[in-house]
C-alpha cells in the first residue's frame, strides 16, 4: 500500500512536497521538546534561586547601609546640638567681650594720657 495508490498521484506529489526538506533525524518529536523544556524549566530555577540569593545579599547590604546612615544621623544631631550650645555660649560672650573692649580702651587711653601729661610736666 502506497501514499499513491491511496490518495492518487498528484495528491501524494503535493504532499511530499509539503514535508520537510531536511532528514528525518533533525526532526523533533514530542519527547526531544519534552527533554528541552525539562532543560529549560531547571534552568529557569536555578536562575530564580540565583536571583533570589543576589536580592537577599543586596538586600542585607541595604539595610546594613540604612543601619550606618541612622548611626550617622544620630552623630550628625550630637553634632548640631554641640554647634547650638557652642553658638548660644558664644552669643553670651559678645557682651562680656565688649565690655572688656571698652574696659581695656579706656584704661590704655588713661595711661597714654598720664604719660603725655607726666612727660609734658
Amino acid at each position: 500500500m502506497s501514499l499513491a495508490s491511496e490518495l492518487g498521484e498528484a495528491e501524494a506529489d503535493t504532499i511530499m512536497e509539503l514535508l520537510p526538506t531536511v532528514e528525518w533525524s533533525e526532526i523533533a518529536t514530542k519527547h526531544d521538546l519534552e527533554l528541552v523544556r525539562v532543560d529549560v524549566k531547571s534552568e529557569l530555577i536555578a536562575f530564580r534561586v540565583e536571583t533570589g540569593d543576589r536580592f537577599s545579599r543586596i538586600e542585607s547590604r541595604m539595610a546594613g547601609f540604612e543601619s550606618r546612615m541612622a548611626g550617622f544621623e544620630e552623630r550628625m544631631a550630637g553634632f548640631e546640638a554641640r554647634m547650638a550650645a557652642f553658638e548660644e555660649r558664644l552669643n553670651s560672650l559678645i557682651p562680656k567681650l565688649i565690655i572688656t573692649t571698652i574696659s581695656v580702651s579706656t584704661a590704655m587711653a588713661g595711661l597714654i594720657f598720664a604719660a603725655v601729661k607726666l612727660g609734658g610736666a
